[in-house]
């Protein structure tokens, strides 16, 4: 069951957290009662402050007389005591220039990852749609000589995919027109989850048991969207984490880096964001995964009104500034979700 906390330890939580994103310094009661209107005298913050230590709120580092903020202090603060910044004027004309042309998806992507990594500061993380999602807008298969095809599938954000097929007999030029708008005809709007279903559907009509071409046409289908690749990601700055002085350390370095390495690791938190808010912070290891303890993922998903397609964030040490960061993530998503509606 959670402490119930009083509106001092809160205030209290809150200074030294503010503090310590400031300047990276453990804090100490005298600071807080000379530059805070609390109203405390140093032995009153003193004395709150070991509470806090006790209940796992604040840590002690052994070389310092002040406390630093523990992983559950940075989520009680998320969760009860944040305060969001507004976006600058400066931050939001940055973001809403950036989207202001026409941009396909991938391009848009790559923009998101560039602006959050250069106006956070931290590294960027932008997972790319998930291929169950994607919208078809159309596919066109190529004859490239013998017994072998080429596909291009085409989503309606932009998103190119391309496949080549090897095939047990060749497919006539004729042929493949008729296939390519067969399945344009049936297939168009859908999304791929959903282009796999028809496909079945249509399968299984009596029409398809008796017209060789049809039936060609939608095991070509089937072959293009099954074993594709899902959870790919992108990220950008990787520098900006090591430029803070809690990753200094050789050994910290030698972590995160194997972390970066370790693709399923940042996939998971991806996959999971995905699944369920639309703005999500997670806090080092609180989720099992020691991997990312002294790191923080700020995370929003886009896409169209009722279809999540992928998110993004931003990766930094849990000393980072929420107030100013989920604010950010947040409008960027905003912006790329709407160039995709207007798609």
């Amino acid at each position: 069951m959670e402490e119930i906390l009083s509106e001092r330890n809160k205030n209290i939580i809150a200074e030294i957290i503010n503090d310590f994103v400031l300047y990276g310094d453990p804090v100490g009661s005298v600071k807080i009662a000379r530059t805070t209107g609390l109203g405390l005298s140093p032995a009153s913050i003193r004395n709150a402050m070991s509470d806090l230590e006790e209940m796992g709120y604040l840590s002690h580092p052994h070389t310092s007389a002040g406390r630093v903020p523990t992983e559950k202090a940075y989520r009680y603060y998320v969760d009860s005591l944040l305060t969001m910044k507004g976006l600058s004027r400066g931050e939001k004309r940055t973001i809403e220039s950036s989207f202001a042309s026409p941009l396909a998806l991938p391009a848009a992507l790559h923009e998101s990852s560039r602006l959050l990594s250069s106006l956070c500061n931290q590294m960027s993380i932008v997972m790319m749609p998930t291929f169950n999602n994607i919208i078809f807008k159309r596919i066109e298969f190529i004859g490239m000589g013998r017994k072998r095809l080429l596909a291009i599938l085409i989503s309606r954000t932009g998103l190119v995919i391309n496949k080549v097929f090897d095939v047990e007999s060749d497919v006539a030029g004729s042929d493949l027109e008729q296939i390519n708008n067969y399945l344009n005809s049936i297939l168009a709007g859908l999304s791929i989850r959903e282009v796999k279903l028809k496909i079945v559907e249509e399968m299984r009509q009596e029409r398809a048991l008796y017209n060789k071409l049809l039936a060609r046409a939608l095991k070509l289908g089937a072959d293009l969207v099954k074993d594709q690749p899902e959870g790919e990601f992108h990220v950008e700055g990787r520098a900006n984490i090591f430029n803070q002085p809690e990753f200094a350390d050789i050994g910290e370095m030698k972590r995160i880096f194997s972390t970066f390495e370790e693709k399923s690791i940042l996939l998971d938190m991806l996959d999971r964001a995905l699944k369920s808010e639309d703005l999500n912070v997670w806090i080092g290891d609180e989720n099992g995964l020691a991997a990312l303890s002294g790191l923080s993922l700020i995370t929003s998903s886009y896409g169209t009104n009722d279809r999540k397609l992928g998110c993004i964030g931003v990766l930094g040490p849990t000393r980072m500034d929420y107030s100013r960061l989920i604010p950010i993530v947040s409008y960027t998503a905003e912006k790329l979700s709407n160039i995709i509606m207007e798609d």
